[in-house]
């Protein structure tokens, strides 16, 4: 129907690395600050007048 091979629907195709994760079994999971920092960094960040977006554009923290 598509001799080309464009134009087919592959939305539903699993590829090797899909399959891969799939399988994956390690936990993945961000580390929490006490509620207390939680409340100190939304209330400054209220106070200088900032959604969070704009705190995070202007932190210069990084990720490992």
């Amino acid at each position: 129907m598509f001799p080309d091979g464009a134009g087919g629907n592959t939305q539903h195709q699993t590829s090797k690395n899909t399959a891969a994760l799939d399988r994956e079994t390690e936990e993945l999971h961000h580390e929490r600050v006490s509620m207390n920092l939680q409340r100190a960094m939304q209330q400054a960040r209220q106070a200088k007048g900032m959604t969070q977006k704009e705190l995070a554009t202007v932190s210069k923290f990084s990720l490992p």
